[in-house]
């Protein structure tokens, strides 16, 4: 398979047909607007609307967001000396250790006191935005997709370093040019197996779509998910009123990934 072209056709997808891309841009404003010296509020700020449209859940923690600002602020309080600090870590195999120990840090409280855990999704987004989307994403997405695109290989996140690694042999190994593409592939490849379409299609079009199946009501959101999902793969060479030729083609490669993946 061609992951290199695939990722070509997610770019395009994301960037031409789906609200992903406004809502990217949204996000991307709080790190362009800002001065180059950074402010506690200023790295709040960001990573809040962060959280708010990655579902991150850091708001849940008490005090979570205002540590994770300071650890960063600890780095550099200088955008472009952050900025830098981030994109070198993957380039090479002698990994920062602050970079790897922010991402190994535990962050804010539950209702007890006691400390939660770490961060590493939010923070991973906050460098892949700050370095103008070229730091690699670390979710459950990625941790779900990675193995359908590495021939079976698991994804080795024991430590972030490690994760960066394997994220490094991806981008080799698919030919792909840079972490951007590589995430907009395994962020479309992962919504549409988890039959999540909301960021996917116009309004119009995903009110469509769930009109046409019976009896959602009844079922919870994963199982809603699931049926969506079942519904799009059984029913697609019918539905090119709703997804686009390119959509419908990336639906078809998903689908065939997670049959050889069973």
């Amino acid at each position: 398979m061609n992951l290199r072209k695939k990722s070509e056709l997610a770019n395009s997808i994301l960037e031409k047909e789906t609200s992903y891309f406004k809502d990217k841009n949204i996000i991307y404003g709080f790190f362009t607007n800002s001065k180059d010296k950074l402010t506690k509020e200023n790295i709040e700020a960001q990573l809040t609307v962060i959280d708010s449209y990655y579902s991150t859940n850091m708001s849940r923690r008490y005090y979570g967001i205002e540590e994770v600002a300071e650890s960063i602020l600890k780095i550099s309080n200088s955008k472009d000396e952050l900025k830098n600090k981030f994109i070198e870590y993957p380039k090479t195999s002698n990994h920062s250790n602050e970079i790897t120990n922010l991402f190994h840090k535990k962050y804010g409280y539950n209702k007890k006191g006691k400390s939660v855990g770490r961060s590493m999704s939010l923070i991973s987004k906050y460098a892949y935005f700050i370095t103008d989307f070229n730091f690699p994403i670390y979710d459950s997405i990625v941790r779900e997709v990675y193995p359908l695109l590495s021939e079976g290989n698991k994804l080795n996140d024991s430590k972030f370093d490690k994760f960066v690694t394997s994220m490094n042999k991806l981008l080799q190994f698919s030919q792909i040019d840079d972490f951007n593409k590589l995430d907009n592939l395994l962020w479309l490849i992962g919504k549409i197996n988890r039959g999540n379409y909301s960021l996917i299609l116009k309004k119009s079009n995903y009110l469509e779509l769930v009109a046409k199946i019976d009896n959602l009501d009844s079922f919870k959101s994963n199982e809603i998910d699931m049926k969506i999902r079942d519904y799009i793969n059984n029913n697609i060479d019918d539905l090119s009123n709703i997804f686009t030729d390119r959509q419908r083609k990336m639906i078809k490669f998903s689908n065939k990934l997670t049959k050889n993946k069973a």
